[in-house]
């Protein structure tokens, strides 16, 4: 006996209550930029706090609701508790986001063109070019914990406050190709303002971390950062779940 197909309407009453516990999770300001963070790396309650300026009391009410729909997950390391996104498919989730967004909003690629353009004269391809050429020297302005979790293979690290102490430390006869989280940072543009301003060549790559994994980049990790582990498949995680 063949099975009863199954109605159509009884369906997407189930389905779509389901999918719009995704659009509820993300639908604050707030957790769409603590998920854009925990793609750098994993984080705990107060270092997300400090870098979106908020209560940890907010900061885990949030959490909570993110991961109510399983879009990040946690983890207890000695005395504090570090959060991560759940998988890659998040990873890719938010960037589509930013894609779709930077398309059908005249404002936020009007705030990417006007705010957060830098002149070169270099376009993005030949910079990028020239990162991976090996005859420029790329350096991370990211926190170390930020660069630790994940890095352009062969970046060095030099946080955007310890720029201007470090410029000794960098080649003057070579262009330098400074990253940061991607094209909505503000922390490589500082970087290159800086550099510039010491005489250094310095170009702004306005790509992040997660944008050279889809690009099939060499990204390296210093060490396993805390709170961090081998990243799981989607359904690795639905079968723990369960």
């Amino acid at each position: 006996m063949s099975k009863k197909t199954p109605d159509q309407r009884a369906i997407a009453d189930a389905y779509y209550p389901e999918l719009s516990r995704i659009g509820k999770a993300i639908a604050s300001p707030n957790r769409l930029e603590i998920l854009d963070l925990l793609r750098q790396g994993p984080r705990c309650v107060d270092d997300i706090a400090a870098h979106l300026g908020l209560t940890a009391a907010n900061v885990s009410q949030h959490l909570k609701q993110l991961r109510e729909a399983r879009l990040v997950e946690s983890e207890k390391d000695a005395q504090r508790v570090f959060y991560r996104v759940a998988n890659d498919n998040v990873c890719r989730f938010v960037c589509a986001l930013q894609t779709v967004a930077d398309q059908q909003l005249a404002e936020v690629a009007e705030l990417r063109r006007t705010v957060l353009d830098i002149p070169d004269d270099l376009s993005v391809k030949e910079i990028e070019e020239l990162a991976r050429s090996g005859k420029a020297t790329v350096v991370d302005v990211r926190p170390p914990v930020e660069f630790d979790a994940g890095h352009m293979s062969g970046a060095i690290n030099i946080p955007l406050p310890e720029v201007a102490a470090r410029i000794d430390e960098l080649p003057r006869d070579q262009d330098l190709v400074v990253y940061c989280r991607g094209v909505y940072c503000v922390l490589a543009l500082e970087a290159v303002r800086v550099l510039r301003e010491h005489g250094l060549r310095a170009h702004r790559l306005p790509l992040g971390i997660v944008d050279m994994r889809s690009r099939r980049w060499r990204v390296e990790r210093t060490r396993q950062p805390r709170g961090a582990r081998q990243s799981r498949s989607p359904s690795s995680s639905r079968k723990k779940s369960r």
